[in-house]
């Protein structure tokens, strides 16, 4: 169902929330440590799930965010990250003054076509109808998003995953 729900984001140029499903959730110690269970995973979805993550990733950085967001057409909630990233080491390695206090221009114009990018897609609307079960869902969402919560889940399948796979040897034994 996650990976599912990651498509859809994906689907829908829905790149922050897509990162927080990848980097968040399946990416995270107690989902990744889930061999059992990641071994059940349908190899479409974990095909789906390794093109999400290869778009997110930080490697070259976000090479592959930003090839792929420049061809997008349709509405999109870009990864703010990448902003934030791009301004700060713009006010970090460019001063804002030149040599006899004059202001510099090339810096204020770099972080006007950053924050430019980032307002051309905000200006992209999406035509959403709204699905009770969503809507109940994030009112819901406090309970999921507990990090020790999470672990003790994982741990408790864990658990399980390992008392089938002993069940299974026991019975290959005999």
């Amino acid at each position: 169902a996650v990976v599912s729900t990651q498509s859809g984001h994906y689907g829908r140029g829905n790149f922050e929330t897509l990162s927080a499903i990848v980097s968040g959730t399946l990416r995270s110690a107690p989902v990744s440590g889930l061999r059992e269970t990641w071994s059940g995973v349908s190899p479409e979805h974990v095909d789906i799930f390794q093109k999400c993550y290869d778009i997110t990733s930080i490697h070259r950085n976000y090479s592959t965010y930003r090839s792929f967001l420049r061809r997008q057409d349709s509405p999109t909630v870009p990864l703010l990250i990448v902003y934030q990233t791009d301004i700060a080491k713009m006010t970090r390695v460019h001063p804002d003054y030149l040599r006899k206090g004059l202001i510099n221009l090339n810096k204020r114009r770099a972080l006007y076509t950053i924050l430019e990018e980032l307002r051309y897609y905000q200006g992209k609307r999406y035509n959403f109808v709204e699905i009770p079960e969503i809507v109940a869902f994030f009112e819901n969402y406090r309970r999921y998003s507990d990090e020790n919560e999470f672990y003790r889940r994982s741990e408790k399948l864990k658990a399980m995953e390992r008392r089938r796979s002993n069940r299974k040897s026991y019975f290959r034994s005999t």
